[in-house]
């Protein structure tokens, strides 16, 4: 009996110490520079925002083919909905983190969450989608000024390269 219940003791130590263990893993994790990055991009807004943005010139198409306006809406509320799910799963932001943790040292990322922390980071942040969306669509607008140039120097190579 006084073996058994020494056994217990040493049983309940044991699992006491692995709880806390693993809890002060958790919490080491969860203020990671990366996670910790993670969350001050506040990347389930930033994400919603900027994929509006890419996803409001499908909305104009639908508009101008016909859709009813209801429609529309129901359209961009459903790809709300969708976005929204993707930038707030879990695993979606672990492996963001991993991502900035493979392209920044700690350090650099600790630079990082200085950064955007300060009042032109947090200025940053909010303007992201929105230049991100200008950025897009100047790109579009200077592909399009060259375009036929390229399409010119493609047409001989892809001829030339053709299957036969």
């Amino acid at each position: 009996l006084k073996k058994t219940m020494h056994i217990k003791i040493i049983t309940i130590i044991l699992v006491a110490f692995l709880y806390i263990d693993l809890s002060l893993a958790k919490e080491g994790e969860n203020n990671s520079p990366s996670i910790e990055l993670i969350k001050l991009l506040n990347i389930e807004d930033t994400m919603v925002n900027t994929s509006r943005l890419s996803f409001a010139p499908f909305l104009e198409t639908i508009r101008t083919k016909g859709m009813v306006e209801a429609g529309v809406q129901e359209v961009k509320d459903a790809s709300d909905v969708y976005f929204r799910k993707i930038a707030s799963d879990p695993d979606f932001k672990k492996e963001l983190a991993h991502i900035y943790e493979e392209k920044f040292t700690t350090n650099e990322l600790k630079d990082l969450v200085e950064f955007y922390k300060s009042p032109i980071g947090q200025k940053s942040l909010q303007l992201l989608p929105e230049l991100t969306n200008a950025g897009s669509k100047l790109g579009e607008k200077y592909a399009n000024k060259y375009v036929s140039g390229f399409k010119e120097q493609l047409t001989p190579i892809m001829k030339k390269y053709a299957k036969k």
